[in-house]
């Protein structure tokens, strides 16, 4: 169950995390992650960290959580790999380099 609601999950999060890096960061950038956060809250998909806290009160099993953490890592492995297979020019190295 938790599977098929955490790649989605984890691919939002990577696509934020790739767009923030295309704006080179700043305000753009983290209207565009807190966009991608919002829209895991609206499709009610599964993140690490939102199902943390159930972990800790017990509500779900270290397993489930474990799963999560693995969809979650699987979703964002898919969008980061695309995002620089697709990419032709250095935006994102040099907008990366900028913010860290």
């Amino acid at each position: 169950m938790y599977q098929k609601r955490a790649i989605p999950a984890g691919m939002m999060i990577g696509l934020a995390g790739l767009l923030n890096l295309y704006l080179g960061g700043g305000v753009p950038g983290a209207l565009a992650f807190g966009l991608g956060l919002l829209t895991v809250c609206v499709l009610q998909l599964d993140l690490f960290t939102g199902k943390m806290r159930l972990a800790l009160e017990k509500k779900i099993s270290i397993k489930e959580l474990i799963i999560v953490f693995l969809g979650n890592f699987v979703g964002i492995l898919i969008v980061g790999y695309l995002g620089t297979a697709l990419s032709s020019n250095d935006t994102l190295i040099e907008n990366a380099k900028s913010i860290m």
